[in-house]
């Protein structure tokens, strides 16, 4: 009986200190980890920097540049719009125009705001525009051109400070203008008229004039006639030579001369002889006196 309740004993001691020694143990092994916070309700997941898909999503799109033909009404291609980025938009144009016996390079360059669809463009050769520059007859049109832009869809979103008209020309198209003047370029759109002026760079037996054109941006398909226009030189026509008039022959005169030697050579002989006979009738009027 005594060993049964010692048995006991032991036991229950053996209880107590594993009670005890319990706590003191695990408060030396480290803490597990904080589950992650949670975004709140409603808020989008961040898309993942960098390269490649996965699956929190794809990665960022590159950009491809393209590149839109620009045609004339029948067909002919001169030129497009090229796209660098969304934000890079550039118009290139270029043709030539055939106006009396010289031919003319008209080239329109610019930045857009977005890209029309289906663009086509025309520049033809047209008479003068109804203008005057500045109430003026002294300017004449060199050349005149018109130029008109069409889409199916969507305006032409020309950027302001971009739209640049090039028009390069024979240098002998300037004879008859005064080169030391200044140059102008004359729009008329049948509702007003407007007047840039137009900076001359010479070429090689060439002349390129430069126009900003700040009242194009914004505008849809537009048309109008632009004129080149010189300050008019007067042309002083080459004088006329007056032929002289040829001397007389002085045969004629030479002949009266001799005649009125002659006349004057018997007068003196008829002279000398009414003289002598008038001597000689003195002489025998004394000697019959005597």
């Amino acid at each position: 009986m005594r060993s049964a309740i010692r048995i006991i004993c032991i036991a229950l001691a053996i209880a107590v200190c594993l009670a005890v020694t319990a706590p003191i143990a695990s408060s030396d092994l480290p803490m597990p980890p904080m589950p992650p916070s949670l975004p709140p309700l409603g808020t989008p997941t961040p898309t993942p920097s960098g390269g490649g898909g996965g699956p929190s999503g794809p990665g960022p799109v590159t950009f491809q540049k393209y590149v839109v033909d620009i045609k004339t009404t029948d067909g002919i291609l001169i030129g497009n719009i090229t796209a660098n980025s969304p934000d890079s938009l550039k118009l290139w144009v270029e043709r030539i125009v055939p106006i009396g016996s010289y031919n003319y390079t008209v080239r329109m360059t610019a930045d857009l705001d977005a890209v029309p669809q289906a663009p086509q463009m025309d520049i033809l050769a047209a008479a003068p525009g109804a203008g005057k520059l500045l109430d003026s007859d002294e300017y004449t049109s060199l050349a005149a051109f018109n130029i008109t832009r069409y889409s199916k869809s969507g305006n032409w979103k020309l950027k302001a400070g971009t739209v640049n008209l090039y028009v390069t020309a024979p240098a002998e198209a300037l004879n008859g203008t005064d080169t030391a003047a200044p140059y102008y370029l004359l729009k008329n759109d049948t509702s007003r008229d407007i007047v840039y002026p137009a900076a001359r760079d010479n070429g090689d037996g060439t002349v390129t004039f430069s126009t900003l054109l700040w009242y194009e941006p914004g505008s849809p398909a537009d048309t109008g006639i632009y004129s080149l226009l010189g300050k008019s030189v007067e042309v002083l026509p080459e004088p006329t030579v007056t032929p002289t008039a040829a001397p007389s022959p002085t045969g004629t005169a030479s002949a009266d001369t001799e005649g009125s030697n002659v006349f004057a050579t018997i007068g003196v002989l008829i002279l000398g002889l009414i003289l002598g006979l008038l001597v000689a009738l003195g002489y025998m009027y004394l000697a019959n006196k005597k």
